[in-house]
């Protein structure tokens, strides 16, 4: 049976690789992102944040935030019946360290359907959902994992993205439905999209550390996350997030993070102004409220408002060079439903970040980038009576491709 099975395979990959050598691109897709580079980090403090916070980097990323990068090799394919379809796989490193992980490996394709030749059908472990604010480095919403899905199928008067997906592969697992709705055209200057998430799956009621390690199961209450996109074609956007049952951290929205009874809130504006041909203002607005979460101190919820405001100016003085300039003040004001803090009690922060650039081209975007910062921040934390200040200084790459 063993020597059957391999017989097969072999004949598989022969036939296979005969068929592929046909439709195959002759071309080798590599792409990827990377922020890396070394600090100075007086007191041993390698981010300023507000104790508390809940919707990312509340005091602004620039100069402010973790190195790491990702990478990936990809191919395309046509066949004879006129389907075009794509191969990826992409591993990704985050931890400061040496931990190097597989973040992607998937397969998908289009023209599959005559009645929806633009619609994209993927299966695999993928990036899906994921929307992300650059200024406070938060992911609002984030559905990456094992699944499968369909992109940009055409319903007339919008556009749907759908999922079933996997967070993880052991026990607990914890499932997600996605949908998206976008591409809806309110004015010539605004349009509207939806995305929502029901997340369902099994909760570990038991200790695993201790006793047999083996662990006792039971099906989890589901959850769900709601959000819409304000997008005016001027530079902004309105976003706005509800979710129940779900607690995310302080990095990213998913019901895949579970936790009875807590609710969020979410709504952002962020977008830009230009002030002169060489000269803009990029800015965000967010106001969070939460219920029920988890909080980072140890206790078993916390209630909190928070708020948040970033302005970054940035000027291009050449082809070459340009200076950005990051101002941020969060805050957080705690409720009731907090063991050990007073109702009432607020946590905030101040934080600024000069940075110069070095690019290979004469606009914003333009990467890869060498920069060298300075970043002072100032926090006070009432809630447990603390104040600290701190300076971080470096130097950094930045590309992505």
């Amino acid at each position: 049976m063993k020597i059957n099975t391999i017989a097969f395979a072999v004949a598989g990959s022969l036939a296979l690789s005969s068929s592929m050598s046909a439709v195959a691109s002759d071309d080798i897709k590599f792409f990827g992102y990377a922020n890396y580079g070394m600090q100075y980090e007086h007191d041993g403090m390698n981010q300023i944040a507000v104790d508390g916070k809940f919707n990312g980097n509340t005091l602004g990323a620039l100069g402010n935030g973790g190195h790491g990068g990702e990478f990936g090799l990809g191919k395309d394919f046509t066949g004879d019946n006129g389907s075009v379809w794509d191969v990826g796989v992409m591993v990704d490193e985050w931890t400061g360290g040496s931990a190097i992980n597989l973040a992607q490996f998937w397969a998908g394709g289009t023209n599959l359907l005559d009645s929806n030749p633009d619609a994209y059908f993927w299966a695999g472990r993928k990036f899906n959902m994921r929307k992300q604010s650059g200024l406070n480095d938060y992911y609002w919403s984030m559905y990456s994992g094992l699944g499968v899905g369909v992109d940009n199928y055409d319903l007339g008067a919008v556009r749907l993205d759908t999922s079933i997906v996997q967070a993880n592969e052991g026990d607990p697992s914890t499932y997600a439905w996605t949908a998206r709705a976008h591409d809806i055209e309110l004015t010539n200057d605004l349009k509207f999209e939806v995305f929502g998430s029901i997340g369902f799956g099994r909760q570990e009621i038991t200790d695993t550390t201790s006793g047999d390690g083996t662990g006792e199961y039971e099906a989890r209450d589901t959850n769900y996350q709601l959000g819409t996109i304000l997008d005016y074609k001027n530079g902004h956007q309105l976003r706005m997030m509800y979710q129940d049952g779900v607690d995310a951290g302080n990095w990213a929205a998913s019901t895949y993070f579970y936790k009875e009874d807590a609710t969020r809130l979410y709504v952002q504006l962020e977008g830009g102004f230009q002030i002169q041909d060489n000269t803009n203002i990029a800015y965000s607005v967010v106001y969070g409220k939460g219920e029920n979460m988890m909080y980072n101190w140890g206790s078993d919820n916390y209630d909190a408002d928070e708020i948040s405001l970033i302005v970054r100016p940035k000027h291009q003085w050449n082809n070459m060079q340009s200076t950005w300039f990051e101002l941020g003040y969060s805050q957080v004001k705690f409720g009731e439903n907090t063991v050990g803090i007073e109702d009432g009690d607020i946590n905030s922060g101040v934080k600024a970040t000069l940075q110069h650039n070095w690019a290979v081209g004469g606009f914003e975007w333009s990467r890869p980038m060498l920069s060298a910062y300075a970043t002072y921040g100032d926090v006070s934390n009432d809630a447990k009576d603390t104040k600290l200040d701190a300076l971080i200084a470096g130097v950094k790459f930045e590309a992505w491709w």
